[in-house]
């Protein structure tokens, strides 16, 4: 829920490394993401309007940032978010290119330096990935038999998506992560299969535990308690699954890009 990994051990970070779901433990654009989806569903259930959705759920996204601290990762989500949101509040067509543009550009206004970040290389590359490769690679899986045997049911639709959205951002991070980490996830694509519907469901129980804990201490242990029980297999899971060898790529390096990078990056005061 807020980013805090202090009391993780090393050997459980090595294991999230290693099955390509790091950035489950990072505030990032698929919390925010699951943020906006959670409260414009209870908003929609509590009967706002359309407009007042879009209102409430902007100025949850701020509190939300607030809490965190403003950190450059949730920002650069929020603001991609925002952005998008406003535009339907305006009633104007949104087009995807000019929200991640804009977003870069405040970015970069306030703080030029973050364009040399692997963070924001990275959340930038990953949405761009998927804006671009995401209906190019739905129109070619959409050709073999197995896909469309998927997609006639909600569940396999929903999870051919899913693989579908992790690889497009997989693939267009690849040369980024490679460069950064000098390492690739073999198993990454089948693995955020699991997490991230997961972490939605982690993000949904942690909020309901803090909203009940107002009013019903044993309520909100209730949830928590469920949390804990999802949260332990999950880590089991990628406990033992990072732990093949066959679970990623290490030492892989880029050298002759690094080299190139590092000259044309390097400034003297």
């Amino acid at each position: 829920l807020l980013g805090e990994r202090g009391e993780i051990s090393p050997e459980l970070k090595e294991a999230f490394i290693n099955c390509g779901v790091i950035h489950a433990l990072a505030i990032s654009g698929l919390h925010v993401g699951y943020i906006i989806f959670i409260f414009f569903t209870i908003f929609s259930l509590i009967r706002f309007s359309y407009e007042g959705r879009i209102i409430a759920v902007l100025i949850c996204l701020i509190i939300y940032d607030m809490i965190i601290g403003f950190e450059a990762p949730i920002v650069r989500a929020s603001l991609m978010a925002g952005i998008f949101l406003i535009g339907r509040l305006l009633q104007r067509q949104t087009d995807s290119l000019n929200v991640i543009s804009a977003a870069a550009l405040i970015i970069l206004f306030i703080n030029p330096q973050q364009l040399f970040q692997a963070s924001f290389q990275l959340s930038f590359m990953a949405v761009i990935a998927i804006v671009f490769l995401y209906q190019r690679l739905k129109f070619l899986f959409d050709k073999s038999v197995l896909f469309r045997k998927l997609s006639e049911h909600s569940i396999g639709d929903f999870l051919g998506k899913l693989f579908l959205i992790s690889l497009s951002a997989q693939l267009g991070t690849l040369p980024l992560v490679a460069y950064y980490f000098h390492r690739f996830s073999i198993i990454s694509f089948l693995m955020n299969l699991l997490v991230i519907p997961l972490l939605g469901i982690i993000i949904a129980l942690g909020l309901l535990s803090l909203f009940f804990s107002l009013f019903s201490i044993s309520l909100a242990q209730f949830y928590a308690n469920t949390n804990t029980m999802i949260l332990d297999s999950l880590v089991r899971i990628l406990e033992k699954f990072g732990q093949f060898k066959f679970s990623a790529i290490v030492h892989l390096m880029l050298s002759p890009i690094k080299k190139y990078a590092e000259r044309r990056l390097y400034f003297r005061p």
